[in-house]
């Protein structure tokens, strides 16, 4: 244990004069926040803007319908000329559009008669505009051709019917509800490009190993009584710690700076992150271990946590991604930590993650044991003399 506690403040207070670990542990949360930032930044509730084509010209109940779909919060409306009309396709395809509502002729006519055509809405399938309007529409037109069918053709009945059901009030109370996914989905990127950069610090720590080998320090050390055991213990503490400091930089600008709402306790979310750095650690030193050199570990993690890393969503979102990359991705760790994050962000309680707890456990377990196998058959000591 002493041995252990010395190479400790050894490592800590080597780190501390190079200084490149503790910049790195402020820095890099921040890298991530503002990466994150700038693909989500520009996300919110802006209105979709939907065209409306009326054929139904002239017609007070075709323009109260157009009216009453202008008026729908949310939802930004534009009247589209008989030229515009003929290229639909082309707006909706430019993105120009979210969705165009024409109302056919002899659409008021149908009205009153209790039968209305169909008011067409053109769309992609899942232009969320285009559902509300369609909603929307629907209840309108319903209640609307009801006082038709009621008329039974008697236009002067149904004039006084609709005029009153105009100037109706009705009693309605509203709540306004925050969108936070925009927020959730920064927070989650923002982990990611955090896990992505915790993988290259893990690495640059652990290679303090190949560090004194090279300056011939590693095997004086050996050729103490110290255990090398306490040596390897105390090099991956104070990864831990590194890494520790980095997460507790990045919660804490994260909810100081950019008030983002991760939707996860923040304690939690400090927790799965302890849980992913032990999983770095032993990744740095399976690679510090097989490596051999500095020169082939820059090789090695450039070549091994760069494509992982964007097929396991820390960069960029994976739905895009075509399935057979899904399905790699599952064998990732990155991967099951930000699964962990979504499951927990949409309300899954602690125990209905404990799969997910022991994979990333797994993964560092089985790191490390490759890295201990490594160290304990390193022959090649002979090369640093």
């Amino acid at each position: 244990m002493k041995d252990t506690m010395r190479f400790i403040r050894k490592a800590l207070l080597t780190s501390f004069r190079e200084g490149k670990p503790w910049i790195f542990a402020v820095a890099i949360p921040v890298v991530g926040l503002l990466l994150s930032s700038v693909i989500y930044g520009g996300t919110g509730s802006a209105d979709a803007t939907v065209g409306i084509v009326n054929r139904d010209v002239g017609q007070r109940l075709a323009t109260d319908a157009v009216a009453y779909i202008e008026a729908l919060e949310g939802v930004a409306t534009r009247e589209l000329a008989a030229s515009e009309a003929a290229e639909v396709g082309a707006l909706l395809n430019e993105g120009e559009l979210a969705a165009v509502l024409t109302f056919p002729e002899g659409f008021a006519a149908g009205l009153v008669g209790g039968a209305p055509p169909s008011a067409d809405l053109e769309s992609s399938p899942d232009s969320l505009a285009a559902k509300r309007v369609a909603a929307f529409l629907d209840a309108y037109i319903g209640q609307v051709a009801s006082l038709g069918l009621a008329a039974q053709g008697d236009e002067a009945a149904f004039n006084a019917w609709y005029d009153e059901f105009r100037s109706a009030e009705f009693g309605v109370t509203t709540r306004t509800v925050e969108d936070d996914s925009a927020s959730r989905a920064m927070a989650r990127q923002s982990v990611g490009y955090l896990l992505f950069l915790m993988l290259f610090s893990a690495v640059h720590q652990s290679s303090a190993f190949l560090r004194e080998k090279e300056h011939r320090t590693y095997f004086r050390i050996l050729a103490s009584p110290a255990s090398p055991a306490a040596y390897v213990v105390a090099n991956a503490a104070v990864n831990f710690l590194v890494l520790t400091v980095q997460i507790a930089v990045m919660l804490f600008v994260m909810g100081t700076f950019f008030r983002m709402d991760p939707g996860v306790p923040f304690w939690q979310l400090f927790l799965l992150l302890q849980l992913f750095a032990l999983t770095a650690i032993g990744a740095s030193l399976a690679i510090v271990s097989i490596a051999g050199s500095s020169l082939k570990v820059g090789a090695m993690q450039n070549a091994i946590f760069l494509p992982t890393s964007l097929i396991a969503g820390c960069m960029f979102p994976t739905d895009a991604m075509p399935e057979a990359l899904k399905r790699i991705a599952e064998f990732l760790p990155q991967h099951w930590l930000l699964e962990t994050l979504e499951s927990l962000q949409r309300g899954s309680p602690l125990g209905d993650l404990t799969l997910n707890f022991s994979i990333l456990l797994a993964f560092a377990a089985a790191l490390t044991l490759v890295a201990v196998y490594r160290f304990g058959r390193n022959d090649t000591m002979r090369s640093f003399y």
